[in-house]
């Protein structure tokens, strides 16, 4: 009776083991494969999907505002397929003639990105405030001109800024973008200071 209790143990855990290695086993791959093991030409446009993209800059990335709106940070991303596109941006703001509201806003292509834009009130209390937002735009295979925008006084400071941009090829349920959802995503301008002057 022991020698057949022991064999079923000894079945049971390696069952358990190949169980465990079939379920883990992609990760587990994925981690060991290395650049020496893939052959050249061997991988293709959809198997290299995730792309990022970042700058950041210590000072002055818009030294006062002379015409309205400027760009603090600008990046470039290939999405290879349709999918999405996740920004981060955050500036260090501070205007010394306060008080004044300045507001932030991420653009593709040129285009306002839809729910991106923050607005900052600086006052004589407190001059130094951080502009951040964060927004994940669907969109369609190509080039894309990721920026960080804003506004804000003659003496409105967009101190250190960063900004990053990845390409993500699914969302939360591995789907792609509708077609809707890219045209939706965009704005084709800014909103205007007269919309932001009404909230």
């Amino acid at each position: 009776m022991t020698r057949k209790a022991s064999r079923t143990t000894v079945l049971t855990v390696a069952g358990c083991a190949l169980a465990l290695a079939a379920v883990g086993g992609t990760s587990y791959a994925a981690g060991q494969i290395t650049g020496k093991q893939i052959k050249d030409k061997t991988l293709g446009p959809n198997d290299l999907l995730v792309r990022v993209a970042s700058k950041q800059v210590d000072d002055n990335a818009i030294a006062g505002f002379s015409t309205g709106t400027a760009t603090a940070l600008k990046v470039q991303v290939t999405a290879p397929t349709k999918g999405y596109v996740v920004v981060t941006a955050s500036s260090d703001v501070y205007d010394f003639s306060a008080p004044t509201y300045t507001n932030c806003w991420i653009s593709l292509n040129g285009h306002y990105a839809r729910g991106s834009e923050r607005s900052v009130h600086i006052t004589a209390d407190d001059q130094e405030q951080n502009c951040g937002t964060n927004v994940t735009i669907p969109v369609g295979a190509g080039k894309k001109t990721v920026s960080f925008d804003a506004d804000g006084g003659s003496n409105t400071i967009y101190d250190e800024t960063t900004l990053s941009a990845e390409f993500i090829p699914f969302n939360g349920n591995g789907k792609r973008p509708s077609k809707s959802e890219i045209k939706n995503a965009l704005s084709k301008a800014a909103p205007s200071k007269a919309d932001r002057s009404n909230r």
